[in-house]
């Protein structure tokens, strides 16, 4: 039987799933996996530990997506495996995890959890391995922590620490953990002891540590992007009761789910604020006070829910919140809590009702043949951004980021007029919004006007003059277009924002190349190379340079560095066919022209020198 259930579990999950298996890179996915040079060398790994970069240190996450890279590369499939296959061993291990703590139809708590459509937008978004990694080493950590309480066992009060550590170095959101070994103690003894105050002390240690790195990371180390905007502590205060009460109502009825929700205005003591945290403690006060076994059961899932909410119901900023105070993903894990309350209410009136159980049962089924339904036509939306984002902007038309993921990814299909409209749209919801100005001179520079993209980057910078990406963009521009100091003065501006911005380095040294400054362009790659000895740019540009002072043998072993870091760059290929000819190596310079023109047939009319 426990087999058949688990067949049910896995089966209809991948099931559920499965439309978003074969799809695309989305959003954080292209910067987080497909361009990030750190997962794409052997070297990275190393940075990953030890000298992270980025709005986060989730060192263990990134090790898993080195890991990917290197299994899958750039080919989608492998990755949405990924999450589907951890977020089915979640659900098997809440099976597992409500089953020890005696809830009746356990089974139905996992079932519900696999399939449930809330769930949906942390499996099938490639980015949202953080969620799928984590909990299943959340779950583990409890299930190990259960059963040295139950028994006394040192060896599963370690392993309960190990996992919780791995979990918080896949996502520091699961720090709440200790408080629910306290909760935990309450449940089962009526009290909160000494002892098991003691025995969570290591745990919030590690949750404390890890929870300080991460808002630390969140607010100092992603140079140039949006700063965080949050209300004062009061109005936040009062709007995560909100919070709270909107997730209830998205798990019990999952409906009009999308990426990003609208973000609404938080002035103080609304009425909704109030009645918000009216419902919250009648419910809490109502199950507190009744004298039923039943109710301190129902408490504790309550309990659960609501403690592992703390982080995301907005008291502290999260990079999220630019865009939005609620996400589906914000809950994967407290969800657990619902779910098993639903699990044991089932169980409840499975047992009372004996006459009534093929009804029930029939009900039941019917229900979630209903969530697998609906979450499997969710999940069709994340296998290509056009469906997604114009879906996104159905539920919500007030989504400034909507609008323009939208404009993306019309622009990399081939329709920038089309984008520059959904842009338009975006600065009506939100007319201050650089990034939308940004992409706005992208879209016009992939139709050729460059005075009036450079004119769009110009109102970018405007709004966010310390932005690295905006600089180096417009410089690329105006290098291009043959103004070479007025193209240095934005690389030089980029790097005043941030001293650290490797691309600023490397296409500093790629104005020197081209005006003849081999000496400062030695000196630019170079230090671009010290900042990421990854980036294949800087080791290209190092090259060239290297090989117009004569230092043919130096530029042969940077452009074969180069190679190896972007192996379908034709330019590099070219380059390192050039540098080996130059050295009388005739028939491997050959082979690397012929490379190039078969990533490239621009390359096969191109005159060697």
């Amino acid at each position: 039987m426990r087999f058949i259930q688990a067949a049910i579990i896995l089966l209809l999950g991948f099931w559920v799933f499965s439309p978003a298996i074969q799809g695309e890179w989305l959003f954080d996915d292209i910067p987080g996996v497909l361009y990030n040079s750190t997962l794409h060398t052997f070297r990275g790994l190393w940075a990953i530990w030890f000298a992270p970069r980025g709005p986060d240190f989730f060192p263990l996450k990134d090790t898993v997506e080195w890991l990917q890279w290197h299994l899958w590369g750039k080919s989608v499939p492998g990755y949405h495996l990924t999450n589907v296959a951890l977020h089915l061993a979640s659900a098997l291990l809440v099976w597992r995890l409500l089953a020890r703590l005696g809830v009746r139809l356990a089974w139905l708590g996992g079932l519900l959890f696999a399939i449930h459509p809330v769930a949906v937008e942390s499996v099938a978004w490639m980015s949202e391995l953080k969620n799928t990694l984590s909990l299943p080493f959340l779950l583990m950590a409890m299930l190990a922590y259960l059963h040295y309480d139950a028994h006394g066992d040192r060896i599963s009060y370690l392993r309960s620490v190990a996992a919780f550590l791995a979990a918080l170095l896949s996502k520091t959101s699961v720090v709440m953990f200790p408080f629910v070994i306290l909760l935990h103690a309450w449940w089962r003894h009526g009290r909160i002891r000494r002892e098991d105050v003691k025995r969570s002390a290591v745990f919030f240690g590690l949750s404390l540590v890890l929870g300080l790195v991460t808002m630390f990371f969140q607010h100092n180390l992603s140079p140039g992007s949006d700063p965080i905007e949050l209300p004062d502590p009061v109005s936040r205060l009062l709007c995560a009761g909100l919070i709270a009460v909107f997730y209830i109502s998205k798990f019990f009825w999952p409906a009009h789910l999308t990426v990003v929700y609208f973000r609404w205005d938080i002035p103080a003591a609304t009425p909704w604020e109030i009645f918000s945290w009216a419902l919250l403690f009648l419910s809490l006060g109502w199950l507190a006070t009744r004298r039923q076994p039943w109710s301190r059961h129902a408490l504790f899932g309550f309990l659960f829910f609501l403690i592992n909410l703390v982080p995301v119901l907005g008291l502290t900023g999260m990079v999220w919140m630019r865009y939005t105070w609620v996400a589906d993903h914000f809950l994967y894990l407290p969800m657990i809590g619902l779910v098993g309350l639903v699990a044991a209410g089932a169980g409840n009136l499975y047992d009372r009702y004996v006459p009534a159980r093929r009804f029930l049962s029939v009900a039941a089924a019917l229900i979630v043949v209903a969530l697998a339904v609906q979450s499997h036509a969710h999940a069709q939306l994340f296998g290509k951004s056009l469906l997604l984002w114009r879906q996104n902007l159905r539920e919500n038309p007030a989504s400034w980021l909507g609008y323009n993921n939208l404009a993306v990814a019309l622009a990399a299909d081939g329709e920038p007029v089309e984008a520059i409209r959904q842009l338009q749209r975006s600065l009506r919801v939100r007319p201050a919004e650089a990034l939308s100005y940004f992409n706005w001179g992208n879209a016009l520079l992939q139709l050729g006007h460059t005075p009036d993209a450079l004119e769009a980057y110009r109102r970018a910078l405007a709004l966010r003059p310390d932005n690295a990406l905006f600089h180096n963009q417009m410089g690329n521009v105006l290098v291009q277009a043959g103004q070479w100091d007025q193209g240095m003065e934005q690389y030089r501006l980029a790097l005043r924002g941030n001293a650290d911005d490797v691309q600023a380095h490397s296409n500093l040294a790629d104005v020197y190349i081209q005006t003849g400054r081999m000496t400062e362009a030695i000196e630019e790659a170079r230090r671009a190379i010290h900042l990421n000895p990854d980036y294949s740019n800087a080791h290209d540009n190092l090259g060239i340079a290297l090989g117009r002072t004569g230092r043919i043998a130096e530029a042969t072993d940077e452009f074969a560095i180069a190679a190896s870091l972007s192996p379908d760059d034709p330019e590099i290929q070219y380059n390192w066919g050039v540098a080996l000819l130059r050295q009388g190596n005739s028939a491997e310079a050959l082979r690397h022209f012929r490379r190039a023109s078969q990533l490239d047939p621009r390359y096969g009319r191109k005159t060697a020198p």
